[in-house]
């Protein structure tokens, strides 16, 4: 299902929804609107196989705090986004760039082995516009696999990018 068609079937205000599907079109028929999309083409990915299952480490911390200081990391990791985390006793944030570096220190709940692990600071931000709790849990396995941000049954993975 294209995104476009997603966002607009949640923009209506509805109890009832009477679904059709063929194998390239869907129609959704609503109390006042109907709307039909055309379906995306090719096999979805099978996610049981890139979602995590366990993880070694489990971060839990402020999530307006951890925000600012990766918008702050941001500004120094401008040239390729890479941002460090690592999860020792406290939070870190770190960036290093040819002008300068950024390294924060973050109060955090930290379970588990010390991690640190190389991302895009975008992707991260991007996952933390969208959560509603105050709180952010991240779950680490290790620099080559994914961080997995969770909340309540919403799972969300940032890839890792590797030290160049």
């Amino acid at each position: 299902l294209p995104v476009e068609t997603a966002k607009e079937i949640a923009k209506i205000d509805s109890e009832e929804v009477e679904i059709e599907y063929s194998d390239n079109y869907i129609k959704f028929k609503f109390d006042s609107e109907t709307i039909i999309s055309r379906l995306i083409e090719g096999k979805y990915p099978n996610w049981k196989q890139i979602m995590p299952s366990d993880y070694k480490t489990k971060v839990t911390a402020n999530k307006r705090e951890l925000k600012d200081a990766l918008k702050r990391a941001k500004i120094v990791a401008s040239d390729n986004n890479v941002v460090k985390v690592k999860a020792d006793e406290k939070l870190e944030v770190i960036a290093n760039a040819d002008e300068g570096q950024a390294h924060e220190v973050l109060d955090a709940n930290i379970e588990g082995e010390k991690k640190k692990i190389n991302f895009d600071v975008g992707y991260l931000l991007d996952v933390i516009k969208v959560l509603e709790n105050d709180e952010i849990e991240i779950r680490l396995i290790d620099k080559l696999n994914p961080l997995m941000v969770v909340e309540n049954n919403l799972r969300y993975l940032v890839m890792p990018v590797r030290e160049g």
